[in-house]
């Protein structure tokens, strides 16, 4: 099984920040305030049983070396996004 690190886009801090609003449509603006190279590419993951958006910085079989090699980018931006819509974590992809 295939898992990836990353940070995924948590909707329960989108809801939290925007109470009033759909999570969803604020998706496509979080993605485009981050810097493109602070992440590999974009994929699905299985977050507690949801298919889960998450930014990828790595991918592999080995799921304790991934969760001991997780390490925040250093960008304010991407800082301040963990902070307020994104979480780090080590998820299995829906392959």
């Amino acid at each position: 099984m295939t898992t990836v690190k990353g940070f995924m886009v948590d909707m329960d801090k989108i809801r939290q920040r925007y109470p009033n609003d759909d999570p969803d449509t604020w998706v496509g603006s979080i993605l485009r305030c981050l810097p493109r190279d602070a992440f590999s590419y974009v994929a699905a993951a299985d977050v507690n049983g949801e298919m889960t958006l998450v930014l990828v910085l790595n991918a592999g079989d080995d799921e304790e070396y991934l969760r001991r090699t997780l390490k925040i980018p250093d960008n304010e931006s991407f800082r301040q996004a963990i902070q307020l819509f994104l979480t780090p974590g080590v998820w299995p992809t829906h392959e």
